[in-house]
């Protein structure tokens, strides 16, 4: 049975409406009110709180790794609202001596972020501390070190439009948009934790690909400004 003749029948008991009686019995008007219900609040109730929980999971995983991971124990992290699924605020994880000052966002940052509200699109990358700071604009032009990540990693697919970050890239499908069927699926087959640790390691790679240069371009910058 398909799933249009499926779902009329579990609410009529018909498979066709045209074989539905009208007035319909009570049954009937019970099951269409819950089936009206479900629809009506199936985001709110059902996929919003799903995403949130692998946000948290996120969240949480990368905290407890700068609590347990030696590689991680320099680093440090500030939520602007991501965990909250506020769209355009992000979560930073950055090694502490990419700051100028504590508290404050780094000069760069590796980042996750939402681009609609309520955990919908999630992309990542490196962003800057503002429009200006380390660079004015899109391109780094007079710095070498930004200059050649930014073309190692439009190769890899990540994206350079913005003025905010040097280089971001949306998750790969169903795992970008955070919105489809499929991504659901993916759930319920794995679970919220290995979920979760697929957006984790895909950030992981990023670090692991641009941590020295980084380090080497924040050196260099605070040296320039006569930061240290």
């Amino acid at each position: 049975m398909d799933k249009d003749k499926l779902i009329t029948k579990i609410i009529f008991g018909e498979e066709k409406i045209s074989k539905v009686k009208f007035p319909a019995d009570e049954e009937a008007k019970k099951s269409f009110e819950i089936a009206w219900d479900i629809w009506e609040n199936f985001e709110n109730n059902i996929r919003k709180p799903i995403r949130a929980l692998v946000t948290h999971k996120i969240c949480k995983i990368l905290k407890e790794k700068i609590e347990k991971e030696e590689k991680y124990k320099s680093f440090d992290f500030i939520d602007s609202g991501f965990c909250k699924g506020v769209h355009w605020e992000a979560f930073l994880f950055f090694p502490k001596n990419w700051q100028i000052n504590k508290n404050e966002r780094p000069i760069l940052s590796y980042a996750l972020e939402f681009d609609k509200n309520n955990y919908i699109g999630m992309y990542y990358g490196i962003c800057k501390k503002d429009e200006y700071t380390p660079y004015v604009g899109k391109t780094p032009e007079n710095i070498e070190e930004l200059k050649k990540l930014q073309e190692k990693f439009r190769k890899q697919g990540f994206s350079l439009t913005t003025k905010w970050w040097p280089f971001y890239k949306f998750f790969t499908e169903p795992y970008g948009s955070m919105n489809q069927k499929e991504f659901y699926n993916k759930v319920f087959e794995k679970g919220i934790d290995q979920v979760a640790s697929y957006y984790v390691n895909e950030l992981e790679s990023l670090i692991e690909q641009t941590q020295d240069d980084i380090d080497k371009f924040i050196e260099k910058y605070k040296k320039e400004k006569g930061l240290i």
